[in-house]
This record gives structure tokens, C-alpha cells and sequence, in this order.
């Protein structure tokens, strides 16, 4: 990914900026910043304002925040998301539903950036092993988490 900020890059932001104002859940750039595990509610704003590129990993979190289709903030994504990166995306959402129903199961309320790291977490042990052994140790790992 180039390090210069295109065209794209700006009306991407443009478009996260509007998406974030005009959505149901109204949160400042605080919470959003919390939401998203960011150390500050400026990094929210340089997203917004097209001072950091918004990679794929990051707009797909955008978009799963503000319950929006990846592709409504980075139209360019689609052909990606298409391919190969689609399946990473249904595996990462796999992942994200296997510690949710985990953390229901076990009654267990963590706040967002907890749950942001035990994701990330989660999804390199679900990466790193082929076979249905990976939600397994997932299922374990937030287990052993959330006492």
C-alpha cells in the first residue's frame, strides 16, 4: 500500500465521516476511538479526515461498528473482498461470533477494546490451526480470558 494519500483515500474518508455522523448509535469520537481499541479519540479523527489511509483491516472494523457493507465506505474493496480476502473476513466474523457466544455462554461483559484484543488474539489462534480445533481453542482461550 502506497504511503501517499490519493483521491480515494479522501472520499473513502469522506464517506466514513458521513457513515459515523449519520448512524443510529450517535457516538463522539471517543467511543468511537474506544470502540475501535485506538489510544485516542485523534486517531479517529485523522481516519475521518483522510490523514491516515484506511486500510482493509480497518474499514472492515469501521463497518462491522456502524453495521455498513465494507464496501459503502471503500467502494474499491469489493474486487478484494471478492477473493481470497472475503474468505479471511467470513473466518475473522467466524471467530468474532465463536468468543461472543463464549462470553454469553460464561455471562461474562467486557468493554470494546478488551474485546478488540481477545478478537485479534482469537483470530491468530484460529489462523494458525487448519482444522476445527482452532474454535475449539478459541472457546478456551476466552474461557481462560474472561475469569
Amino acid at each position: 500500500m502506497s504511503k501517499y494519500i490519493t483521491e480515494a483515500d479522501i472520499k473513502a474518508a469522506s464517506r466514513l465521516k458521513f457513515i459515523a455522523q449519520t448512524s443510529q448509535e450517535k457516538l463522539n469520537q471517543s467511543q468511537i476511538a474506544k470502540a475501535m481499541g485506538f489510544e485516542s479519540q485523534g486517531s479517529v479523527s485523522q481516519f475521518f479526515n483522510g490523514k491516515i489511509k484506511l486500510n482493509m483491516e480497518t474499514t472492515c472494523k469501521f463497518a462491522k461498528l456502524f453495521g455498513v457493507d465494507p464496501t459503502e465506505i471503500r467502494p474499491d474493496l469489493e474486487e478484494a473482498l471478492q477473493n481470497k480476502d472475503k474468505v479471511v473476513l467470513v473466518d475473522y466474523n467466524k471467530v468474532i461470533e465463536t468468543v461472543e457466544m463464549t462470553l454469553l455462554d460464561l455471562n461474562t461483559h467486557l468493554d470494546y477494546k478488551t474485546k478488540i484484543k481477545i478478537y485479534e488474539v482469537s483470530y491468530n489462534i484460529f489462523k494458525s490451526s487448519r482444522d476445527n480445533q482452532g474454535i475449539k481453542q478459541v472457546q478456551e482461550m476466552v474461557a481462560l480470558m474472561a475469569k
